[in-house]
């Protein structure tokens, strides 16, 4: 006795192949996986000129259930590629740290400053001062 494929089987398990390999090159095509990397939401804060160059500030939040914030300062007008992503490196980049490093306090920036192409953020534990990250005050020197 030996095993006997039948005819109607084939043509089920062709289909299902065939159905998985169409839908796989569609999600791929649709979602363009292979060309864009997910550096995170990026907002623009600031521009401004020194010495005169151009510089930008922008806010970059990564992180999928934990949102983590950083300002970047570009040291030009910033262009964002096809994907959403700043083209060319930053000189700066700042963790926004909304606990206080000692004890679980929350602080909110209150200020920044862009001084020697370093970011300064200042802080208040001051709920009634905390504000939106786009309008906390950029101060360039």
């Amino acid at each position: 006795m030996g095993f006997k494929i039948k005819p109607k089987a084939v043509i089920l398990i062709s289909l299902l192949l065939a159905a998985n390999l169409s839908f796989l090159t569609f999600y791929t095509f649709v979602h363009n996986i292979d060309d864009c990397k997910d550096y995170g939401q990026m907002y623009f804060i600031d521009i401004a000129t020194i010495n005169g160059k151009v510089h930008t500030l922008l806010i970059q939040k990564t992180g999928f259930q934990e949102k983590v914030e950083y300002l970047l300062l570009y040291p030009n007008k910033v262009v964002f590629d096809s994907c959403g992503n700043p083209v060319g490196n930053e000189i700066a980049t700042e963790m926004i740290d909304y606990f206080a490093s000692t004890n679980d306090i929350v602080q909110w920036p209150d200020k920044i400053e862009i001084k020697n192409k370093r970011i300064l953020i200042h802080y208040t534990k001051d709920v009634n001062k905390s504000k939106p990250l786009v309008d906390v005050p950029v101060i360039w020197y």
